[in-house]
């Protein structure tokens, strides 16, 4: 059933076998399923149904980035940020779980053959299952030939989670969505051997307590982190964060342009991947990067390409000066008269005639190509010094803003490089075309570039306690009844969209709750 918190009051919230704090990909998916399977759930989440400015301002937060954006990469609402994503599912491939003895902190401690029955599972809740036309037409692609490899994305239908689940969770009576509650504090027993309860926040100025015998945190991969810090500055607390770990390793996906691709002749056949393809109730595209041998071999992080039909009027002023406009103006006026002045003698000859184009673009995917761009999502390795911590700024509710301190380093800055290298040679060798990818050759595309918005790493999965906040089962080290579900368990990122993982990890640790609820 859904409940809105600020109609309740202290009691009203049962005693459950699980009380997961966070309604979106991993807190619903693992909800339904334990509801499923007949256990008493209790499921928090501090937004509504629908968007709300009053929730949207307690994900606010601070970093070393000026501009990073917090607000847009979260979301407190029934569905969490499956409301606002592309729906891009991609698995982690296996050798992203493997150690690489030439990367510190590499490695998951379970393998890629743990999820092998989770991700079918996680496919059909996206509402696809694998289309084998769709994957012989990736294999099939120069994309796939040494030392590439490709692999097929696949979009969920329906997107939201929330639009998905909301029926079923309105008529089960064993579970509990607690809707416009935010949960401030996690509190240890006395022994600080497992948790007692959480406090959850009804409205300003109301906190009630919540006890259930097992508690999964799956807020988010920042909000986790943040929650478990601020947690474990209370006295007696300091059991929530014994290693100092909690909120190291954050890892993102930076979105980068890498690269454009000037075919020689006709171009390959590559409609796969610059134009999704309908498959049953979806839609898929193609993916690619290097393959595992060619990384392994030099040492390079992982990063998958998405490309993009491009046009070479994008090289000229014009264009580029248009393109920055229309990502930066932020809805003023006065940009767009400066762009007006300074190429009014262009608009007619370069503008005009590239919106044409991008127009069939967009509706004609048979349109003639000569170029492509390439935007890539980037592995970024594991470092301990890449990190969220508590800010001195409070939100609404009076609780610490996360802060977030990452960058990018050189060894990410040069893999890249040497990674689009080898596919400047491959390329040029098949005969394909020219890869441009060096600084000066692609730096005016600068305005496609961004992150992926996936946070990951920062309560990371270890079977160490020394580099870890959860063991293999996501059961946080020494708090037997406290689990987290999300991308923050994830030693490594890859260069997939986390999501689908997530699900699948949810689903994972599911089964592991019955497991311990049915011994009990």
């Amino acid at each position: 059933m859904l409940v809105d918190a600020r109609t309740l009051s202290e009691g009203d919230i049962p005693f459950a076998d699980v009380c997961i704090v966070g309604a979106g990909a991993a807190g619903l998916s693992l909800a339904t399923q334990l509801a499923a399977k007949k256990r008493t759930v209790v499921l928090i989440e501090s937004g509504g149904l629908t968007p709300s400015q009053e929730a949207d301002t307690l994900n606010q937060g601070t970093s070393n980035h000026a501009a990073y954006p917090f607000t847009d990469s979260r979301a407190r609402i029934f569905g969490g940020t499956t409301t606002k994503w592309t729906g891009a599912c991609v698995p982690l491939e296996p050798e992203d779980f493997e150690k690489r003895a030439w990367l510190p902190h590499s490695g998951w401690p379970i393998g890629a053959d743990e999820l092998k029955d989770y991700y079918p599972q996680a496919a059909h809740l996206f509402g696809y299952s694998e289309d084998l036309s769709i994957g012989a037409e990736v294999d099939a692609s120069p994309y796939n030939q040494p030392p590439f490899q490709a692999l097929p994305v696949y979009y969920s239908n329906p997107l939201s989670f929330g639009e998905m689940f909301k029926r079923d969770v309105e008529k089960a009576d064993n579970l509990h969505a607690i809707l416009n509650a935010t949960v401030t504090e996690i509190h240890l027993k006395k022994d600080a051997q497992c948790i007692d309860k959480i406090s959850v926040m009804l409205r300003p100025g109301s906190v009630i307590d919540v006890r259930a015998r097992h508690f999964v945190l799956a807020s988010g991969g920042l909000e986790n982190a943040r929650l478990m810090l601020a947690s474990s500055r209370l006295p007696g607390q300091s059991a929530l964060n014994k290693s100092d770990t909690v909120g190291r390793f954050h890892m993102e996906h930076p979105m980068r342009t890498v690269g454009v691709l000037d075919f020689s002749g006709r171009p390959p056949p590559s409609r796969i991947f610059t134009n999704p393809q309908r498959t049953g109730s979806t839609t898929a595209q193609g993916t690619f990067g290097l393959s595992a041998t060619c990384r392994e071999h030099n040492r390079l992080l992982n990063l998958h390409i998405r490309t993009y039909r491009y046009h070479p009027l994008e090289d000229e002023p014009t264009i580029i000066d248009g393109k920055s406009l229309v990502h930066s103006r932020g809805g003023r006026l006065s940009p767009f008269l400066d762009f007006a002045r300074k190429h009014r003698m262009r608009i007619g000859s370069q503008a005009v005639p590239y919106l044409v184009w991008h127009g069939m673009n967009k509706t004609v995917p048979a349109v003639p190509i000569k170029s492509l761009r390439f935007t890539a999502f980037l592995e970024q390795e594991p470092d301990r010094e890449n990190r969220l911590t508590l800010s001195n700024q409070k939100d609404a509710l009076g609780q610490a803003l996360p802060h977030l301190h990452f960058t990018e380093s050189a060894f990410l800055r040069d893999s890249v490089m040497r990674s689009m290298s080898l596919m400047a040679k491959a390329f040029s060798t098949a005969g394909i075309g020219k890869l441009r990818y060096r600084a000066e050759e692609i730096a005016h595309l600068a305005h496609y570039d961004g992150y992926g918005l996936h946070h990951m790493g920062s309560t990371r999965m270890s079977d160490d306690t020394r580099t870890g906040v959860v063991d293999r089962n996501s059961t946080v080290h020494g708090i037997p009844n406290l689990h987290i579900a999300g991308s923050s368990v994830f030693p490594t990122g890859g260069a997939a969209n986390p999501t689908l993982t997530i699900v699948a990890l949810s689903l994972r640790l599911g089964d592991h709750l019955c497991s311990l609820l049915t011994r009990k």
